[in-house]
């Protein structure tokens, strides 16, 4: 989707996808300790935010200048403060090393999903980690948000690749239900991932 369409979706419906930090999110950040985390796709900073108040510095991007303002404003309100370039994930260079990265329904085609996350994955150091939550394949049979397109829509065998020398520490496929604002609402087909980077 071009970046027209959701600076108008967070122009017509501020905290698009609410305030609140996602919940798997919250789940496997709470037990962790503090460092540098990167959010592919950050929107409008509920997840950013969340990381920045638990002692994380937080890193962004996202391609809608909407979403970027709103989230610079969050932190603001926050009394945080993240670091959030504008750019396209298949642009987005890694310009440090992370302690962490977290990708919250971060939707690529299949032509791009396998280079932008390992790409990004390279720039964890040993040690650090990935959580995950995105739209199953099964989400076509739910309308509580996502991509309506299947090849845009994850499994654990599509996504079992993409983070190479990675153990895994939580990995399920599950239906729940979403409370995130307008657009994330009701039963939905998840795929979930919390990795730690191996040497």
């Amino acid at each position: 989707m071009k970046s027209e369409f959701w600076n108008e979706r967070y122009s017509m419906v501020p905290n698009a996808y609410g305030k609140e930090p996602n919940l798997f999110l919250k789940e496997c950040l709470d037990g962790l300790l503090p460092g540098a985390i990167l959010f592919p796709c950050e929107g409008e900073g509920r997840n950013s935010v969340y990381a920045c108040k638990l002692g994380w510095r937080s890193y962004a991007f996202d391609y809608s200048q909407t979403a970027r303002e709103h989230a610079i404003q969050f932190a603001i309100e926050n009394n945080v403060k993240i670091d959030y370039e504008l750019k396209q994930a298949l642009e987005y260079i890694p310009k440090r090393m992370f302690d962490g990265i977290a990708f919250i329904f971060t939707h690529y085609s299949e032509a791009s999903r396998k280079q932008i996350h390992q790409r990004l994955w390279r720039s964890v150091v040993p040690g650090g980690h990935l959580i995950l939550e995105a739209f199953h394949e099964d989400q076509l049979n739910y309308a509580s948000g996502g991509p309506r397109d299947k090849s845009m829509l994850y499994s654990l065998e599509k996504l079992n690749d993409d983070f190479p020398k990675g153990k895994i520490l939580k990995s399920e496929e599950c239906i729940i239900n979403l409370h995130e604002g307008e657009f994330h609402k009701g039963e939905a087909a998840v795929v979930r991932l919390f990795m730690e980077k191996l040497l």
